[in-house]
């Protein structure tokens, strides 16, 4: 069995919609991928701000500035297509 048989049978089969789909990937994705999720959280950035109070709160406020900018730049755009794409950005 191919790409092909597989998607035509699926496609066939279906009784779900794609947003029913996309939920259900979704689900799936992030029971299998939380325990990695985790690890890597552990690994990186926890316990990271328990000795630089200050920079993390500066560093907060710089990321929610910029993200308040990001969407006052969603918000003007005209171009359909550059909107998309920054909305699966933000």
């Amino acid at each position: 069995m191919d790409i092909e048989d597989t998607r035509s049978n699926l496609s066939a089969k279906r009784t779900l919609s794609d947003i029913q789909l996309a939920v259900v990937a979704g689900f799936l994705e992030g029971n299998l991928t939380a325990s990695l999720i985790q690890m890597h959280y552990k690994n990186t950035f926890a316990g990271y701000c328990d000795d630089q109070k200050d920079f993390c709160s500066r560093l907060g406020k710089f990321i929610d500035d910029n993200y308040k900018f990001c969407l006052h730049l969603y918000e003007d755009l005209k171009d359909r297509k550059a909107k998309h794409a920054l909305a699966v950005i933000i």
